[in-house]
């Protein structure tokens, strides 16, 4: 199977799957199993939205992700390192920020801060809401205010 027949079966399974729960059980009820995992179901269930004939649609743009997959996933070559604090939060239980990428995370940001919260999935700002949010406070916190990202009021 090409990777746009993939994209395509994984998306319209996802999307089948959410909204027949979505639809006939809610995001709790008996269809629940077939996504099992709390988390990814709510972040399923987010990402749907209600015509007005009562049916779901895909809040995301799909085509969009499937027309360009392949750019999604082609590998950022980086030309040079981010000399500047960097924060990696990578979840215990997810193979996604894997030991071996450590030494190219810290070839291209030599100042980064890598932490793993070691009862959290891929999806860390969702398992371990309490962790992940300490854990950036603190590192922003612990940064001079000339150093933090501006936001809608500044460096304040």
């Amino acid at each position: 199977m090409n990777f746009t027949r993939k994209a395509t079966f994984i998306c319209v399974l996802i999307l089948g799957v959410a909204a027949g729960a979505a639809a006939q059980f809610g995001h709790q009820g008996p269809r629940a199993p077939q996504i099992p995992t709390p988390s990814i179901r709510q972040f399923l269930m987010k990402n749907l939205a209600r015509r007005p004939d009562a049916s779901f649609r895909w809040r995301i743009d799909l085509d969009a992700i499937l027309k360009n997959y392949h750019e999604l996933t082609k590998p950022i070559v980086p030309t040079h390192a981010f000399p500047k604090p960097a924060c990696f939060i990578r979840g215990g239980r997810s193979d996604y920020v894997a030991d071996e990428d450590l030494p190219l995370i810290k070839n291209i940001f030599p100042r980064a801060e890598i932490v793993t919260v070691p009862g959290a999935g891929h999806w860390v700002h969702i398992d371990a809401t309490e962790d992940f949010l300490k854990i950036v406070t603190s590192f922003l916190g612990a940064r001079p205010a000339s150093q933090r990202p501006a936001g809608p009021h500044g460096n304040a």
